[in-house]
Parts: structure tokens; C-alpha cells; sequence
């Protein structure tokens, strides 16, 4: 990141000036090049066959004791973090050090599954916690690279896009029991559309907040990861169904998959509506929810680029076992915007025993389920 000068060492002692020729951010890959000839190399395995529990080893250079070599199994392919954004990182218990990021994952046959990425800070506690990228997504980012190159010709530092964002301009999240119950699913999968991009592929395509696309292009959509995993992998400008559940009716529509999106963080992400007069901070009491808020000043409207919502100024009951914060911005209910506390009681009032809240926090944005029991 902001380099200027990379050298490349070998374990031969040979050092080699590097060309960095592209930089994605979002997976935290980037490809560079040395000017050499008849390199050994390793053979990449796919990931997307890693499997639990699987017996993995990495190597690595911790404190300049180099080929360092440590081993360990694979606890979980993929995460959704508390913002719900995808996290589509191996989480293995290999004993890392922060010398080893960047170090190839191989799995028992040799081939490298994965890029050792993250190690966390509080070794202490977190000692058996690190994370791989999975090499799948970094070939994407090679291939996508490869591809830009041969049909522009261009040779230098380029900027790869590989989320789910790039293709089709959404963020989303999983489905869990509760929000499957929440939305009315006949079970929990899918992934639940939590914003989409203005002028995106997913706009022109009518997609909204709280669509559950449960297909793309013929393959099924369980998870983020397998959004993260098809979307990058579909061309750019192919025109290809997706399947989704909307108010528990299934639809398909077509989908333009677009070139890599240029939209800024937390932009207006497909909420729309009238803007209610927020001047002064009404706050007030949600029984059912334990939620005192207030609708967006102006400023803040400005300040988050948002139309309407309701600041969370004090959190209890069942929306703080939920994990809503104080500072969170209450944005819809079950999938309906909210721009009061009267609208947003009136449909608390009208739901089930569960229900839906889309909130932001931070310029990202999540569905939380609450108990209105």
C-alpha cells in the first residue's frame, strides 16, 4: 500500500526490483512482477474444495528465520462480520506470526489453497485466530488483471475490483434462522440484499433492499461467499437471470453484470423516500423494542447521505441483546422504510413475533433481527 519501491528476495539470496501491476484493495492482493526467467514454482489447488477440519501448513519468515514452517486445520471457509459484510476468508488455527502474511496455505497434496493474511493483535487471547485468502480469489484478480491488459494494452499499475459490488453494485448479507423467519423464508439461505449502488447493474434491474437472491446465472446462491464467487467470474456485460424471493414471492429477473463500480462508501445504497422534517430531536420510547431515537437532522442526513432514518440515542430489551448500538440509524422494518418513531411503532405493532431491522453503522449496513415477544 503506497509503495514505491518493492524488492523481491529469494531464498537463493538473489534480490530482484518488482513491479507492482495492480492493487486490490478489498481482497488485500496485490500482483507484482520480476524480470526473471525459469523460476520453480508452486501449483495452486482450488479452494473452493477446502473443506473443515482439513490439515493445512504455511510458510512463512517470522523475525527473518526463513521457510519457517507451521501447520494447523481449517476452522471455517467463510464469515459474515457484525456489519454484515461478506468475509469470504479461510479461518484456520495455524500458528502465525505478522513476518509470515502473505506466506502460500497448501493443503496435504502440496497445492496452495491459500494467502495468509491477517493475524490479530491480541496474540494473547487470539492466539489460535488467523485467516487465509482464498488463492481463487487471488487468481480472479490475476485473470481479471490478464484480461484488462490483452483488450486495452495497458502495462501499468492497475486497480483490480473483485466483490460482489464491482459486478452488480449491491452489498448483501446471510440469511440466518432468524432473519429467514423474519422475512417469511421457507428456510435459511440465500443472501439478503442490504443496499444497492444507484445506477448500478442491480438498480436498472429493479433489485431492493431486502431481496433474497437465492440464484445467479443457474447456480445457487446460499451464502455470501458463493455471491463473492460467481459475480467476479461472470463477464462483463453479459446479461444473466437471478433469482430472488421478494415479500415471499419468487421472481426472476435479468441482470446486466457491470464493469467494476466507481461508487463511494456509504452512499445512498438504494434508500429512498420523502424527507421528513427532522429539525428538532423528537425522541421517545419503542416498547416492543427498547429503542429511543430521534429522526436525522439535516446535518446528519448530510453528514451519512441519507434520505430519512432514526438515530438511536438509547438501547435496551430485545434490540440490545439484538446488538443495536447506541448511534446505530434505523433505516426499515421487514423491509419497509421508516422515517418516525409513529411509523416505525405502527409496523412493530403489525409484525409477527420477529422482525427485521436494516440499520447502518459506521457507512455499512445490516439487517438485525429483534424479539417482539
Amino acid at each position: 500500500d503506497q509503495s514505491d519501491d518493492v524488492t523481491v528476495r529469494l531464498t537463493d539470496r538473489r534480490e530482484f526490483k518488482a513491479k507492482i501491476v495492480a492493487v486490490d484493495t478489498q481482497s488485500d492482493i496485490a500482483v507484482i512482477q520480476i524480470d526473471a526467467t525459469k523460476l520453480p514454482t508452486v501449483k495452486l489447488g482450488d479452494s473452493a474444495r477446502v473443506r473443515v477440519g482439513e490439515q493445512v501448513l504455511t510458510i512463512g519468515s517470522p523475525d527473518s528465520y526463513q521457510n519457517t514452517v507451521t501447520a494447523g486445520i481449517v476452522s471455517a471457509t467463510s464469515r459474515t462480520l457484525a456489519d454484515g459484510s461478506a468475509f469470504p476468508f479461510f479461518q484456520t488455527d495455524i500458528s502465525l506470526n505478522p513476518d509470515n502474511s502473505g506466506g502460500p496455505v497448501f493443503n496435504r497434496a502440496g497445492e496452495v489453497v491459500g494467502i495468509d493474511v491477517q493475524v490479530y493483535a491480541d496474540s494473547d487471547r487470539l492466539r489460535g485466530l488467523t485467516f487465509a485468502i482464498p488463492i481463487d480469489l487471488a487468481n480472479k484478480v490475476r485473470s481479471q488483471l490478464q484480461d484488462e491488459q490483452s483488450q486495452q494494452g495497458q502495462h501499468g499499475q492497475q486497480s483490480a475490483q473483485t466483490d460482489e459490488r464491482s459486478n452488480l453494485g449491491i452489498q448483501v448479507q446471510d440469511v440466518d434462522p432468524n432473519l429467514a423467519v423474519a422475512f417469511g423464508l421457507p428456510r435459511a439461505a440465500g443472501v439478503l440484499v442490504t443496499s444497492v449502488d444507484p445506477g448500478s447493474p442491480a438498480a436498472a434491474s429493479n433489485l431492493k433492499t431486502g431481496d433474497v437472491i437465492v440464484q445467479l446465472a443457474g447456480k445457487p446462491i446460499d451464502r455470501t461467499a458463493d455471491l463473492t464467487g460467481e459475480g467476479p467470474a461472470l463477464q462483463t456485460g453479459a446479461k444473466v437471470p437471478l433469482k430472488l424471493i421478494r415479500d415471499h414471492e419468487p421472481m426472476t429477473v435479468m441482470v446486466t453484470v457491470g464493469p467494476p463500480s466507481q461508487q463511494s462508501n456509504g452512499g445512498a445504497g438504494g434508500i429512498a423516500g420523502p424527507r421528513s422534517d427532522a429539525g428538532s430531536r423528537q425522541s421517545g420510547s419503542l416498547d416492543h423494542l427498547g429503542l429511543t431515537m430521534h429522526p436525522l437532522t439535516d446535518d446528519e442526513r448530510r453528514a451519512m447521505d441519507l434520505p430519512q432514518g432514526l438515530m438511536v440515542d438509547d438501547v435496551s430489551g430485545t434490540a440490545a441483546t439484538a446488538g443495536i448500538k447506541s448511534g446505530d440509524v434505523v433505516l426499515s422494518l421487514n423491509g419497509t422504510l421508516v422515517a418516525s418513531q409513529d411509523e416505525l411503532a405502527s409496523l412493530a405493532a403489525k409484525a409477527g413475533g420477529k422482525a427485521a431491522l436494516l440499520i447502518q453503522r459506521n457507512h455499512a449496513r445490516s439487517f438485525v433481527t429483534v424479539d417482539l415477544k
